[in-house]
């Protein structure tokens, strides 16, 4: 009888022992879960603004911690109760997804950095360029608002050759320029269509608009105002062919006021007028000539008016001489039809 007791006493304690041993084991394996399920939400919680925050090496700590906690799990959970082969596989995954998450953001960070460096470069060259863009544009404005020559015609002209020679070089430094930006602007474009989000991409976008937009400008600016030195030059040359013509008949008229008293005189001098009325009309072209120049200088002057706000007063002065010049003329064709 006490053999049996003894024997049923036994079994009890093993049975018992077996539950405590089940129970540790269920337990170890629950606490190692929890461990792991804590560094799984850690890590898929991480963002780059996380991670730039966290202290150098503590990110490699987190995933060292991972991979140790999902071992141990692994490892405890081999004769759990608690967790089926299908909830170790599952937990196996989402350790994987977030390392892989991690080396995501890693990689992400990397090609920020890059993007980072990649647009401080292409505003360093928009800066510049813009910088020379602003340098030319203030020794344009100069030129432009510079007091417009008292000289005479002759020196006039001398004067413009040199600043036309001035400008062309000028306009040549603009090309150039504007060549380079669009050179960068293709690029920042490309770079922009890749990394639409960077947090430089607002900045450069606006950057790169502004310079076109000012380039634009001051390059339009340059070219109205070289066609109105090559203007000024076209027209002073028209005015000084003008001139010259009408005051040649108006010199011969003034000599030829008196009109003669013999008729052989008189048929002579009305022939002679009648000649120079004929040659008067051929050259009429000279003036239609000066009218065409008169109107492109007004045109020149609206343009370049409306780019600066700044009137050409010598362009208004030489299509004043020009609009003189035409009225003589008339006279000149009056005077001998009359005579």
């Amino acid at each position: 009888m006490e053999l049996l007791s003894c024997r049923r006493v036994e079994q009890l304690y093993q049975k018992v022992m077996a539950l405590w041993h089940q129970l540790h084991v269920n337990t170890k394996s629950l606490i190692s879960w929890n461990y792991l399920r804590k560094d799984i939400a850690l890590v898929q919680g991480w963002n780059m603004e996380k991670l730039r925050s966290l202290a150098q090496g503590e990110c490699q700590q987190a995933m060292k911690s991972l991979q140790a906690h999902c071992e141990d799990f692994l490892q405890d959970s081999r004769d759990s109760e608690l967790f089926s082969g299908a909830d170790r596989l599952r937990l196996e995954e989402e350790v994987k997804s977030s390392k892989e998450h991690f080396q995501q953001l890693l990689e992400s960070m990397e090609n920020e950095d890059k993007d980072e460096t990649l647009a401080r470069t292409y505003l360093s060259e928009l800066k510049n360029i813009r910088l020379r863009l602003e340098e030319c544009e203030q020794r344009l404005v100069r030129r432009i608002q510079a007091p417009s020559s008292t000289r005479t015609d002759g020196d006039t002209i001398q004067e413009n050759t040199f600043r036309v020679a001035e400008q062309e070089r000028m306009q040549e430094d603009l090309r150039q320029l504007k060549s380079d930006l669009q050179h960068v602007s293709e690029r920042c474009d490309s770079f922009l269509h890749k990394s639409p989000t960077g947090s430089s991409a607002p900045h450069l976008r606006s950057e790169l608009n502004l310079l076109v937009e000012k380039m634009d400008h001051v390059y339009g600016l340059s070219s109205i105002y070289l066609d109105k030195l090559k203007t000024v030059d076209v027209i002073v040359r028209s005015t000084q062919g003008a001139e010259s013509l009408v005051k040649g008949y108006e010199v011969k008229l003034s000599q030829e006021e008196a009109v003669p008293a013999d008729l052989t005189a008189i048929q002579s001098h009305r022939a002679t007028l009648q000649q120079w009325l004929s040659d008067a009309k051929n050259k009429n072209a000279v003036f239609s000539t000066l009218e065409e120049d008169v109107a492109k200088a007004k045109v020149t002057g609206e343009q370049l008016y409306r780019l600066k706000q700044e009137r050409s007063m010598e362009l208004e002065r030489y299509q004043e001489k020009g609009a003189q010049l035409w009225d003589r003329w008339q006279r000149v064709g009056s005077q001998i039809e009359t005579r």
